[in-house]
């Protein structure tokens, strides 16, 4: 059996694994249907999301942040993160694996480790929202206790049509 391990990234190289996740992550969702890449393209435009991707180790650092990579070996196959949205309210975010680790439980094991970060960092509640057509990953945060919710952040109609929104409280 291969080791999974979930790290916090150190090196460049974990860094840029997370990166490379992220802008496949964000392909990911720009290829499904058309008003899931409308939202892609409103919200994650490739020029700001790249900028995003730049700053990813700031943006999710310690104290109100964080960033999971998941190596199966010493391959990254995952990733994950978290950031504060307000005093003890996280948002998770960009929790994505690759296609030949889908169904593997690694999924599970890097929201499971972003749940107990978010916890070690203060949080009381945690907010996330994936796409409506995402069922493996609404499974599994519904599995994982979270309860769906109204958006708790401002979206346009045609993002609330495609997506939902998601709370644990902890």
């Amino acid at each position: 059996y291969a080791i999974l391990r979930i790290i916090k990234p150190q090196t460049k190289d974990d860094f840029d694994a997370i990166q490379q996740l992220c802008l496949a992550y964000r392909e990911s969702l720009g290829s499904l249907k058309s008003a899931e890449s409308r939202v892609v393209a409103k919200y994650y435009p490739e020029d700001a999301y790249q900028e995003l991707m730049n700053q990813i180790e700031v943006l999710h650092a310690p104290p109100g942040g964080g960033l999971r990579l998941a190596l199966l070996e010493d391959t990254p196959i995952g990733c994950g993160m978290f950031h504060t949205l307000s005093p003890g309210v996280l948002e998770i975010k960009r929790v994505f694996l690759t296609p030949d680790a889908r169904g593997s439980g690694a999924g599970r094991k890097i929201v499971e480790v972003l749940i107990e970060d978010c916890r070690a960092a203060g949080a009381h509640k945690i907010n996330l929202d994936t796409g409506r057509n995402l069922s493996s990953a609404i499974q599994l945060y519904e599995s994982l206790g979270f309860k769906q919710c109204e958006p708790y952040q401002d979206v346009t109609k045609f993002a609330r049509d495609v997506m939902l929104f998601f709370e644990l409280d902890l």
